[in-house]
């Protein structure tokens, strides 16, 4: 049980790396690693929307796990389509 959870955490944190080196330059792409992925994240995780008023998670570790735990296979491409990067 707690290899999973270590994998799924991983395999987490390797997304959401890539993730950030995409979204920001070439040159601060540079000092995004796996030890300070954690602390170039916000600290909010829910944000209401204007539009509807809903409660809604945001981009952030517990998201991007909660994709990989319903689909190991998931990809960068793939939640950055689903959130529109």
């Amino acid at each position: 049980m707690n290899s999973y959870k270590q994998k799924l955490n991983r395999k987490s944190i390797g997304i959401l790396t890539e993730l950030l080196k995409s979204l920001v330059s070439p040159d601060q792409a540079e000092g995004i690693g796996r030890a300070t992925v954690m602390s170039q994240l916000g600290k909010r995780t829910y944000f209401k929307d204007q539009i509807t008023g809903a409660v809604k998670l945001g981009l952030c570790f517990r998201q991007v796990r909660k994709e990989v735990k319903r689909n190991p296979n998931v990809t960068v491409e793939d939640i950055k389509r689903k959130h529109k990067l």
